[in-house]
């Protein structure tokens, strides 16, 4: 029940309080995974399978997280204020929030290994802004909720139930809050630890380069 959408009214009934973030994880989940196959497959990542292998542990602790905060949004009698009093903006809010976060993971995150090595202190300067731009927008935008709650929407389902149902009500969306709150953590550990293997592939494609150049010159040098 709304999995395949990104807006507050994926249900067709109203403003939904919170947003399809699991689709959103699951996008980012596939760029990972991704990402960690090209790796796997690069002869620099043989280095750093423990490396690899761990940030498919965190991968799949993410997902786990991602699909508990679905289970609560899902919820049937509360995810939604029927009445459709939700945040107007708050579809488009979380639209761009998640294109901005898919944008920086596919640069972060390539299909592919990137085999000019000459500019290596550049790349990873570039990969540090941008992992501290994904975890600043998860920061502000997600785990804050300014992106990815309708709090409109949460105020008004809350006036729609009897006095008698709005603690239950507000028990949920706590417990709903901390689960997104989880998910996103485990969304940094994520970026931050395949972050840190990209580099050490690359430091290890360098070493690898060097050695195969000097190697180059002493052949070229025993021929003459």
């Amino acid at each position: 029940m709304g999995n395949d959408h990104t807006n507050s009214n994926d249900n067709g009934k109203g403003a939904d309080i919170f947003n399809n973030v699991s689709g959103l994880i699951g996008k980012a989940i596939e760029i990972f995974n991704k990402y960690i196959s090209v790796c796997e497959g690069d002869p620099s990542g043989i280095y750093f399978k423990g490396d690899l292998r761990t940030a498919k542990s965190k991968i799949i602790f993410l997902d786990n997280a991602s699909k508990s905060f679905a289970k609560y949004r899902e919820e049937r009698e509360f995810r939604t204020a029927f009445g459709g009093s939700g945040d107007p903006e708050n579809a488009l809010k979380f639209s761009v929030f998640s294109q901005n976060i898919l944008r920086e993971l596919t640069a972060l995150f390539p299909p592919e290994l990137n085999n000019d090595l000459r500019n290596g202190k550049k790349m990873h300067s570039e990969d540090l802004h941008r992992t501290f731009q994904v975890r600043n927008k998860v920061v502000l935008d997600g785990i804050s909720g300014n992106s990815t709650i309708d709090r409109q929407a949460r105020d008004a389902r809350m006036n729609e139930l009897a006095k008698n149902r709005r603690n239950e009500f507000n028990n949920w969306y706590v417990e709903a809050e901390n689960q997104l709150i989880l998910t996103f953590n485990e969304f940094n550990e994520v970026v931050e630890h395949l972050q840190f293997a990209k580099k050490q592939i690359y430091k290890q494609k360098r070493i690898t380069s060097m050695l195969e150049l000097h190697e180059d010159k002493k052949k070229r040098e025993n021929k003459r």
